[in-house]
């Protein structure tokens, strides 16, 4: 198996469960810019009922949904840049496909969570090379001002698999200072102030950002 294929795989079940992947021209280094907007899409974003122990992001994203993204409104947003790899075609026909992926949910009151989630891996693969493979990441929330930032994220390597053993976890709560989201812009950007890397959000990586307590 490829190694980009094995980064679709990671985020596969998540594809599945909260919704489905955008078009765009083939460019894989692009920053990602997305907007979550106000715009409820469904008010029954249910949690997560099934199993796949065999794939890694499994450890992260059912808990991550069901305990700590916290809502069932989702989101609807709108993706401003996207960093995007040519792909076989699919049902769509698509040749493009996003390799990073965002997912809003808001309890109706004053708390907001961002799951994002990045497809891409590091190294020389698939003709090209990715480098370390991190991602420029900015999200544009509908809020200012949170009292509280918490990030949850898998610890592991995202090319291993925890079939044999637990390579795989979750970890969080992290506690990220409001002072890194700014209000004029109402942008939030990943990088080592907010549990990324430098170059943003680390390969195949899946974060959950919870925002609580701003004000629109």
């Amino acid at each position: 198996m490829g190694k980009t294929r094995q980064s679709v795989l990671w985020a596969s079940c998540i594809l599945i469960c909260m919704g489905g992947m955008t078009l765009g021209a083939d460019d894989p280094f692009a920053p990602a810019v997305v907007e979550v907007t106000e715009k409820v899409i469904t008010e029954k974003a249910l949690p997560i009922s099934f199993n796949l122990n065999s794939l890694p992001n499994e450890i992260g994203h059912t808990p991550m949904r069901n305990l700590y993204a916290q809502g069932r409104c989702m989101l609807a947003i709108k993706e401003r840049s996207i960093p995007t790899l040519a792909w076989k075609a699919d049902y769509r026909g698509s040749k493009d496909q996003p390799l990073i992926g965002v997912y809003a949910f808001w309890d109706e009151k004053d708390t907001y969570s961002a799951v994002v989630l990045s497809r891409k891996l590091d190294g020389k693969h698939d003709g090209r090379d990715f480098g370390d493979g991190h991602t420029p990441v900015t999200l544009k929330m509908p809020l200012r001002s949170p009292r509280s930032i918490q990030l949850y994220r898998l610890k592991g390597d995202p090319r291993a698999s925890n079939i044999d053993a637990m390579v795989v976890d979750l970890e969080g709560p992290m506690d990220i200072p409001p002072k890194c989201f700014d209000d004029e812009t109402r942008a939030f950007e990943i990088n080592e102030r907010t549990g990324g890397g430098k170059g943003g959000i680390p390969p195949g990586s899946v974060y959950l950002y919870v925002f609580k307590g701003g004000i629109k």
